[in-house]
């Protein structure tokens, strides 16, 4: 193995060359060389032809390229391609054959090689070699800058400085930020990603005015700004930053990118406010001390004095006091010790002499607390003294109201029941007492490292910086929200937070007062009071439904029972047909009066539609005086006299059915227990020391009631004769149901009554006189005679509507005189028929099985043409304190409750079809 150096001289812009060729032929690789000579190269070559030496040349010298023959006798282009690899050097590889098959030069290409040439084409190797190496340069100087780069960021990291490149696109997504801004607890790839932009990082208070700013230098082209505002650090501090910020444009002048270097100064800043915060704090103390301060040079001259030392002294203005001697002031003694003592100021730095004698301008004197402190000054080595003086009386006096203040507003704030902390503007806690962090589970030390917004439940976060953001900028100083906080076991709780303002006198925001208290607990009892107020409903409901559909199973049977006993004995040739027919209708008829009064007495107890009934003003001298006509021919008809004496114009809120119920149940049993005699009724206004009450009297001649049983007569299922050998019927109920009513528009009942010498019962109800009751009734017209009680020569045409057999035929059975009647099994039948004839009326049962029930039936009949304004009489089982009123809402124009007699029906469709 030789090494040859070929050198061509004398070429222009000639090109430094180091080869390693791997050829067994010099003359192939002079070949090489020469045409290499035509593109001006230099070459310091040298030749190997095995493993061994191709190892030791790559090993001991730099080389620029190396060509390698595809064919030599113990070696191929192949293995020394593969040993060239495990070097893994940055230069061309190029392979120079006369005899390797494409397939072969393109694999080996695949492995590493840069190129192959063919030797009867060394014309290439001049372009291939300079492609090479322009190349491999690129490759290099990216590795340089590489490695510059990762110099410059190792640099950047260990810095305050954070580098940063965003889009100019909404929410300013990060293209590139440095490793650093881990030191805000993110990570760069939540930016990178896109999980989020640099507009996350902004301060929400700060982030409109940040954009605002960046978009003002955007139009205005000033290329190259600084802006100062806050971001959130990932758990929520702040930290204050200086952005530099470069606008990049492209070729036409339009934004590229953006990028910026931000700074932490969150240190600058504090110690900005604390510089800022202590300047004021000594122009505060100094101008407003309750001491008189004075500065004095080092002969004892007044140079500087405060308010307080020319009040003290009896000077108008501190400017009369510059220039005097500050020994004038002094006792002669104490000038001779203030004056002997200054060599150990000088020492010590300062002294305090207590109760030293002081001499006003007017001559008289006083005692006060002397501090003398003397400062150096570096630059004109001169000596100042400050002295400050304090009158021991004011002193003493301001002292014990201080330490009092002190202690009540320490005793407050620690002992207060409720949570209480202070925050800056920043939402940052500066004193948190113990209650408080009771109730969010941090030590105080723990809370003063956090903002509100760290203890805040995220899905509340939102509202409560807007709420703050409110306050900052004047709308309330005062705010009550309730909100959850996290608490730092994890636990989430509610409380309610009441934020103050506390604004200096300029109107700035100083910090927020907050007081919290946790209502976690009382939040579940109102929930739980809820849920149980939404069961107790839920069974109210369940035994209305029951109670309802009770009463109608059992109306039902009873309507065909009494209509038809009824028939039966106004009808029947056969006598005794007749009295068994009048028993049938005596045992329904009693049977009927306890259902009433059963379903009554339920409502009355249970029913929240009894409980919530709203009521009108109602005529109660009209109403009384119908029920004693009512029941005036039953009176006579046994033979009593029957005297009522009614006041009238008497107005109540009070329901009229149930008050009808309550007196004529009272009636009814002045006629049942009266054998001979009298009964009376009476209704007028009384004063009684309560105010004015309508008192009304029920009294009667009969059998009396023993002074013992006087209050067991008002309880449930309770008579005054009781047991087998009772003598009078009855369930009970009367007078239980009657109390009940009475009692449920605040009235009483009370009762006078002596065995065999009669009873008098007198219900007493609040009376309230008011103008609104003048207006309330007004008289209907009289109907023209002719008009309202005229009939057709034709018959009209009734509907039935009825899922019960029996009753449809009682209906039909009652009307087959007067109307035509047809009959609908169902409420899908019905709606069918209407389509398709034209009746005058509907008889509507209300529960028809199954299938739409009758006031979905009258909806449907009511969207026909021709039935808007159609009678339809609701004939049902429903008689539910409240269920007349909601059918006659869901569409129905009369009311008829089960069991209903023949006149009843009869009267109701006149008065429909009149």
């Amino acid at each position: 193995m030789t090494k040859n150096i070929i050198s061509n001289q004398g070429l222009d812009m000639e090109k430094s060359l180091r080869i390693l060729f791997v050829e067994d032929r010099e003359d192939d690789m002079l070949l090489v060389l020469r045409a290499l000579s035509k593109g001006n190269f230099v070459t310091d070559h040298y030749r190997v032809e095995n493993e061994v030496t191709l190892r030791d040349a790559l090993t001991n010298q730099e080389w620029d390229i190396v060509i390698a023959d595809f064919s030599l006798p113990s070696f191929t282009g192949v293995e020394a391609l593969k040993v060239f690899n495990e070097y893994a050097l940055e230069i061309p590889f190029i392979l120079v054959s006369g005899s390797v098959g494409e397939e072969i030069a393109v694999q080996m290409m695949k492995d590493g090689a840069n190129d192959y040439i063919m030797k009867n084409k060394l014309a290439r190797i001049v372009p291939a070699v300079e492609r090479e190496l322009k190349d491999s340069e690129v490759k290099r100087r990216k590795k340089e800058i590489e490695a510059d780069l990762k110099k410059a960021s190792i640099i950047i990291d260990s810095t305050d400085v954070t580098l940063w490149q965003w889009k100019a696109e909404p929410g300013w997504p990060v293209v590139y930020v440095s490793n650093n801004v881990i030191k805000y607890g993110y990570q760069i790839e939540e930016f990178t990603s896109g999980m989020l932009c640099y507009s996350d990082l902004i301060h929400p208070d700060d982030r409109q005015q940040v954009f605002e700013q960046s978009s003002a230098n955007i139009e205005k082209h000033h290329d190259l700004y600084k802006q100062h505002y806050r971001i959130l650090a990932k758990d929520g501090s702040l930290r204050w930053i200086d952005d530099y910020t470069t606008i990049v444009r492209d070729s036409q002048g339009s934004v590229d990118h953006i990028q910026g270097i931000t700074y932490d100064v969150s240190s600058f800043v504090k110690l900005e406010k604390d510089l800022k915060y202590s300047e004021n704090l000594y122009k505060v103390l100094v101008e407003t001390s309750p001491d008189a301060i004075c500065m004095l040079d080092e002969s004892f001259n007044t140079v500087f004095a405060n308010c307080r030392k020319a009040a003290m002294f009896g000077f108008d203005s501190p400017e009369e006091l510059l220039g005097l001697n500050g020994l004038q002031f002094l006792s002669p003694q104490f000038q001779t010790l203030f004056v002997s003592s200054y060599p150990i100021m000088l020492e010590k730095g300062s002294i305090s002499v207590p109760e030293v004698e002081f001499v006003r301008r007017d001559g008289s004197t006083f005692l006060g607390d002397l501090r003398s402190v003397v400062i150096h000054n570096e630059e004109t080595k001169t000596n100042s003294i400050i002295n400050m003086i304090t009158d021991i009386t004011e002193r003493k006096l301001m002292q014990d109201n201080l330490s009092e203040s002190e202690n009540r507003f320490k005793l407050s704030f620690e002992h207060a029941p409720i949570g209480m902390d202070i925050l800056d503007i920043d939402g940052t806690i500066m004193r948190a007492n113990k209650a408080f962090c009771d109730i969010v589970g941090y030590s105080e030390e723990e809370l003063q490292k956090l903002t509100f917004y760290k203890l805040t439940h995220p899905e509340d976060l939102e509202s409560n910086v807007e709420t703050v953001s409110d306050m900052m900028h004047g709308k309330s100083d005062v705010v009550s929200i309730q909100k959850r906080y996290l608490r730092k076991d994890g636990e989430i709780i509610w409380v309610n937070v009441r934020s103050t303002m506390i604004r200096n006198n300029q109107g700035t925001p100083l910090y927020f007062i907050a007081q919290v208290q946790d209502v976690t607990k009382s939040r579940k009892a109102e929930n739980e009071i809820l849920m149980a107020k939404e069961k107790a409903e839920e069974s109210d409901r369940l035994k209305s439904a029951l109670l309802a559909n009770m009463s109608h199973e059992l109306r039902t049977p009873l309507n065909g029972i009494l209509g038809f006993s009824d028939l039966i004995r106004k009808t029947a040739l056969d006598l005794e047909v007749t009295d068994m027919a009048n028993l049938i209708y005596k045992s329904g008829k009693r049977l009927m009066n306890t259902l009433d009064s059963i379903m009554l007495l339920a409502q009355l107890e249970s029913n929240s539609k009894v409980q919530n009934l709203t009521t009108e003003y109602s005529n109660i001298s009209r109403e009384l005086a119908s029920i004693c006509q009512y029941y005036s021919n039953e009176i006579k008809q046994k033979g009593l006299d029957f005297i009522y004496d009614i006041h009238p114009n008497i107005f109540l809120k009070i329901e009229p059915k149930l008050f009808k119920q309550a007196i004529g149940q009272l009636i009814e049993n002045a006629i049942k227990f009266t054998i001979q005699g009298v009964i009376s009724v009476s209704a007028a206004l009384a004063e009684t020391p309560s105010g004015t009450t309508l008192q009304i009297t029920v009294a009667d001649s009969g059998i009396g009631i023993r002074s013992n049983m006087h209050q067991t007569i008002f309880a449930e299922f309770r008579q005054a004769s009781e047991g087998y050998g009772r003598d009078y019927e009855g369930s009970g109920l009367g007078l239980p149901i009657t109390k009940k009513i009475i009692n449920l528009y605040g009235g009483s009942i009370e009762v006078q009554s002596e065995l065999n010498k009669g009873s008098i019962f007198t219900i007493s109800l609040p009376y309230v006189m008011n103008n609104e009751i003048q207006q309330i009734v007004q008289p209907k017209p009289d109907v023209p005679a002719g008009i309202a009680t005229a009939k057709s020569d034709l018959k009209p045409l009734i509907l039935i509507v009825e899922d019960n057999p029996v009753n449809q035929k009682l209906a039909s059975s009652f009307l087959k005189n007067d109307y035509i009647t047809e009959s609908a099994f169902d409420g899908e039948t019905a709606v069918l028929m209407a389509r398709d004839k034209a009746y005058e009326a509907f008889l509507m049962d209300i529960n028809l099985g199954s299938g739409i029930d009758g006031l979905e039936a009258t909806k449907q009949i009511r969207a026909l043409p021709n039935y808007t304004n159609q009678p339809i009489i609701a004939v049902t089982g429903y008689t539910m304190i409240g269920d007349r009123e909601r059918i006659i809402a869901g569409g129905c124009t009369h009311y008829i409750a089960k069991p209903f007699s023949k006149n009843l029906l009869i009267k109701t469709l006149d008065e429909a079809l009149s």
